[in-house]
């Protein structure tokens, strides 16, 4: 492994990673060589390199990784064999990493650093028998290569992999090496198994590997290495199809010869007719050679045969052969054509076209033609005459049937925009074959076909409802909006296309239909709403509600279970309805309650202001004077359930609108004290009497816990309310000095006691002093508190 000794580029070389890594990218630069050559030494220091890639990691704007990236590295051997030793990630993503780096190496044929790599070993230590000598067990070892030649198989690999021929015969001649164990790994002769110290460790290229290196060399049309591998490898008889038909895809003779006249191809070749498919691939190099011996003159029926097959093969130069030698257009075979359309055979199609005269060429023939996937094939058709409404518009409504077409081979299909424009400009009919070429165009999303189509579309389509009714995917909404506002004026009941697709259809499309008003027709705009919520589907009721679908009123259940599942959008619209029976508000709000929604908690109260019977009333008041009459029904109720359900911000809310606490709501007024919640604190105060024992021992509870949670401000506000200052709901009291009144000084003993205790723990004198004054007992604390 190549170091540098230069105690400056060691010194780099210890640097924090971050800043290695950005002088080793920095340094990818040739051209830094001259600015500083220590830097550039350092930076392309196999150390160096080995530190960075052995931390890094993918990033997001990286295709594949680093190496990949700069592969000048994968040249370096010594890089590359403490990579594959040390099973180092180099940022790649590929599940099998050692793998993708190998396919590069045999791909650009690095040969050197494949040699390094197939010479180093890996020790793999063996379990022995420990009964011997149970103390102290001997490790055996064995050697292993660091790479497998036999590292895939045809079936995966055939097509993604390409491997250069000389990389190839290194690997073929990989079961020669000889390696000696002992110069690589610090070991004695001992230790290894069969006490081998020189091992071959590669097997003998595998058949399938042979296959793939006989593949890339018909494609690289390289005859040597073809011969070579061919008499050397094992072939099966499925390989060996393969084979014949990549010398067919080559297109040259002297390859096709080389394989098809192989002793290994002998069983074969009859089982493949090599002369249909050079016909049917359009290999007119190798067609021509097969055909030019079989020529004779004045043989027209023979000739013409010939001059069909010339067409598919897209040959115009055999096609003029033939004709000279006797061949009659007028009797190629329809199937010809029909297979030379298939195969977009354009060329020789022209000329059978251009020869023959198009008005001479059969109906038939003429319609076969013109389903040709090729637009600008058909455009040359209307140049030479083809009238463009022949076959009641034919040509247009079959102008996107190629969309339909699959195949494994590869096709590519030019544009019909302007082949479509050019028809319905000369006058084709949109609504003619059934609208064919529209219901192409909305099935494949062809927007701005179908923006031309439409151009030309003046009457309503009589299938619109039905092409409507296929609209429910995301993905559909700009074809189907193009749709709607085209036949605005004529549109089908949408609201029965969306409850149709209620339980498929996306969000976009559902906003698209509700948006031209899908939402208010009955019954399907309530039967949404039903669905969505007996669903749980609460971003669709949403959008329901945001559209103003309409809703059943009657229909209680709907509103019930919105409350359950806590729709605001829903139970706001029943709410703020007339049609809403008021009674069923009412019943309804305690299970509002329990559920612990404050949004909708919120929704009733301010539905409810004033009394049921003024609705004006709930619009214009203001919000010092909002009050809900359903507050302070069932005795307060509701008010408990907040309680217990320890939300105090449905306390707030409640009280907000106008709830009034019992003085028995101890639970609100302690748990308030803990929340620092001063709203509902004064709240409570208001509807305490200080006249009452209990009262003031209720206020008193309140004094000892908010010295207990440290609560200085609570505990002004109580000390001051027991002193008959009266606040306002909301109002916080400053601290000031206020004298303790009777009312303070008769709350129980036991309570001012605690006062003190409290205090006395948390060291506050001021609070300590308070309660001596309203009567403590001294002696009344607990032992070790001094």
């Amino acid at each position: 492994m190549k170091t540098t000794n230069n105690y400056e580029n060691k010194k780099i070389d210890k640097l924090p990673f971050e800043i290695l890594s950005m002088i080793f990218f920095a340094a990818q630069n040739p051209n830094l060589a001259t600015v500083s050559k220590k830097f550039y030494v350092t930076a392309h220091d196999t150390i160096t390199m080995l530190n960075c890639i052995s931390k890094w990691k993918k990033q997001t704007d990286q295709e594949c990784c680093y190496l990949c990236t700069f592969k000048r590295m994968i040249k370096d051997k010594d890089l590359m064999v403490a990579i594959f030793k040390k099973d180092l990630s180099f940022g790649c993503t590929f599940k099998e990493k050692k793998l993708h780096l190998y396919s590069i190496i045999l791909n650009k044929g690095y040969l050197e650093v494949l040699f390094e790599l197939l010479t180093q070993t890996i020790l793999e230590e063996i379990p022995s028998d420990s009964s011997s000598n149970p103390t102290n067990p001997k490790k055996i070892y064995q050697a292993k290569p660091l790479i497998n030649v036999n590292f895939c198989n045809f079936d995966d690999y055939v097509n993604s992999l390409s491997v250069n021929l000389d990389a190839f015969f290194m690997l073929e001649d990989a079961h020669r090496i000889t390696i000696n164990i002992l110069d690589q790994h610090n070991v004695t002769k001992e230790m290894l198994l069969e006490e081998k110290t020189c091992v071959q460790i590669h097997k003998t290229l595998s058949d399938d590997l042979y296959a793939i290196g006989l593949i890339k060399s018909v494609a690289s049309l390289d005859l040597i290495k073809t011969k070579i591998i061919l008499d050397r490898c094992v072939i099966n008889k499925e390989i060996s199809k393969i084979l014949i038909h990549s010398g067919i895809e080559s297109n040259n003779y002297a390859m096709f010869s080389l394989i098809i006249n192989h002793p290994k191809m002998k069983n074969t070749r009859k089982d493949i007719n090599f002369y249909s498919l050079a016909v049917l691939q359009k290999k007119s190099n190798l067609y021509k050679c097969f055909v030019t011996p079989r020529i004779e003159q004045g043989n027209i029926k023979f000739m013409t045969e010939l001059l069909g097959e010339a067409i598919v093969c897209n040959s115009i130069e055999m096609m003029e052969l033939f004709i000279l030698n006797g061949a009659d257009l007028s009797s190629v075979k329809t199937k010809n054509i029909s297979l030379a359309v298939e195969n977009d055979c354009i060329d020789s199609l022209f000329y059978y076209i251009e020869s023959r005269g198009l008005k001479r060429i059969p109906k038939e023939t003429r319609k076969i033609l013109i389903k040709s996937s090729s637009a600008k094939f058909k455009m040359g058709l209307l140049d030479l005459g083809l009238d463009p409404r022949f076959d009641k518009d034919y040509m247009l409504h079959y102008a996107l049937n190629h969309l339909k077409y699959f195949n494994y081979r590869e096709r590519i299909f030019d544009d019909p925009k302007m082949l479509i424009k050019r028809l319905l400009e000369a006058g084709c009919d949109v609504y003619e074959r059934n609208s064919k070429i529209l219901k192409d165009a909305i099935s494949n999303r062809k927007t701005e076909i179908l923006h031309i189509i439409l151009e030309y579309s003046k009457k309503t389509h009589a299938d619109l409802q039905y092409i409507l009714y296929e609209f429910r995917f995301d993905k559909e909404t700009e074809i189907a909006r193009m749709m709607i506002k085209h036949y605005i004026d004529a549109l089908p009941n949408l609201g029965a296309i969306l409850y149709k697709h209620r339980t498929t259809i996306g969000m976009s499309m559902a906003n698209l239909y509700l948006e031209y008003g899908a939402g208010k027709t009955r019954p399907y705009g309530s039967n949404m709403v039903k669905y969505a919520i007996n669903k749980g589907e609460i971003k669709m009721a949403d959008l329901l509600m945001h559209h103003d679908t309409i809703l059943d009123y009657n229909d209680i259940k709907v509103f019930r279970e919105a409350i359950s599942m806590g729709c605001a959008s829903v139970v706001e619209k029943y709410l703020e309805s007339d049609e809403f029976n008021k009674d069923d508000i009412l019943i309804e709000f305690p299970n509002a309650c329990r559920k612990n929604n404050n949004e909708i908690v919120t929704l009733f109260l301010k539905n409810t202001i004033g009394s049921l019977e003024s609705k004006k009333r709930k619009k214009t008041a203001s919000q010092n004077l909002k009050s809900s009459f359903l507050v302070n029904t069932k005795g307060g109720k509701f008010l408990e359930i907040a309680i217990e359900n320890k939300n105090m911000e449905m306390i707030n809310i409640l009280l907000e609108y106008g709830a009034k606490p019992e003085p028995n709501n101890k639970k609100l007024f302690l748990d308030s004290i803990k929340q620092e919640n001063l709203y509902a604190i004064n709240s409570y105060l208001q509807v305490l009497n200080l006249n009452n024992q209990v009262h003031r021992d209720i206020v008193g509870e309140g004094l000892a816990m908010s010295v207990h949670y440290r609560c200085s401000s609570i505990y002004d506000i109580l000390f001051s309310f027991m002193s008959n200052y009266k606040p306002t709901k909301k109002e916080k009291i400053q601290p000031k000095v206020i004298k303790v009144s009777e009312d303070v000084k008769s709350i129980s003993q036991n309570l001012k006691n605690n006062i003190l205790q409290q205090a006395c723990n948390l060291g506050n004198m001021e609070y300590a002093r308070k309660a001596i004054e309203m009567g403590a007992d001294v002696n009344g604390i607990e032992p070790d508190t001094f």
